[in-house]
């Protein structure tokens, strides 16, 4: 299951196996299955990761996980 993390009024969703993350779910599940099933990452998935100065407010410590999500 990937984690949604919440910073700044934003939503955001991690791979727990690789820790990238990314605005919509659907490609943090993507990145996650491939993740567990390959051992590496899939570089046509990993394109829809946020990019650094998209979450330079990330790297601070004001963020909160909110959890699991189904």
């Amino acid at each position: 299951m990937v984690k949604q993390i919440k910073e700044a009024e934003k939503i955001y969703f991690a791979c727990e196996k690789c820790g990238l993350l990314y605005k919509e779910k659907i490609w943090a599940e993507k990145c996650e299955k491939w993740c567990s099933k390959n051992k590496s990452c899939n570089l046509e998935i990993t394109k829809h990761a946020i990019k650094d100065r998209d979450y330079s407010l990330l790297n601070h410590h004001t963020i909160s996980l909110v959890g699991k999500v189904k």
